[in-house]
């Protein structure tokens, strides 16, 4: 396509396919890249779910993250974005899940995925990645740290329903 016409690429399948297959490759390479559902985390140094941990969709260890190309600067980019992306984490997401925009963007820079928004079940996740998936290309990932949080406080919990002995 020529630089001032918009190239589409639903115009040429193939390329959209290898386009595809080649940043999907860039994700999963990148530290805590993961499918969804895989069990990865979605951004940053977040460690990867162990694959023998169950994940309840119900759980709120769901991650969703935006991907940028590395061509397009955040700064550029974000700009933007930002007031639908944020507009739709408010209305689809529960209070304290949206990620501030130094958490987006740190995770930009370091794997092209910036968290968006945390701590949601899966549901919750789905539906806010439909929601700006029509804007950028979103993941829904699950958030290993928590998962493990959330077992070591299930572990606490139900060590402390016990009745003290000789009472």
């Amino acid at each position: 396509c020529p630089p001032p016409a918009p190239c589409l690429v639903a115009d040429r399948p193939a390329e959209a396919v290898v386009i595809w297959a080649e940043e999907r490759a860039k994700f999963l390479d990148a530290p805590g890249g993961s499918d969804a559902g895989e069990g990865g985390a979605a951004a940053g140094d977040a460690p990867r779910a162990p694959m023998d941990v169950a994940v309840h969709p119900s759980m709120r260890v769901h991650v969703v993250a935006i991907a940028t190309s590395e061509e397009v600067p955040f700064d550029l980019f974000w700009p933007m974005v930002r007031d639908d992306i944020m507009g739709a984490v408010r209305e689809v997401c529960p209070r304290g899940a949206l990620q501030s925009e130094t958490a987006i963007q740190v995770g930009i820079v370091q794997n092209g995925m910036g968290p968006i928004a945390q701590r949601l079940t899966l549901e919750e996740a789905e539906t806010l990645a439909t929601r700006v998936g029509h804007i950028v290309q979103t993941a829904v990932s699950v958030d290993a740290s928590a998962v493990q949080e959330m077992q070591r406080e299930r572990a606490r919990r139900t060590m402390g329903d016990g009745l003290p002995l000789g009472s």
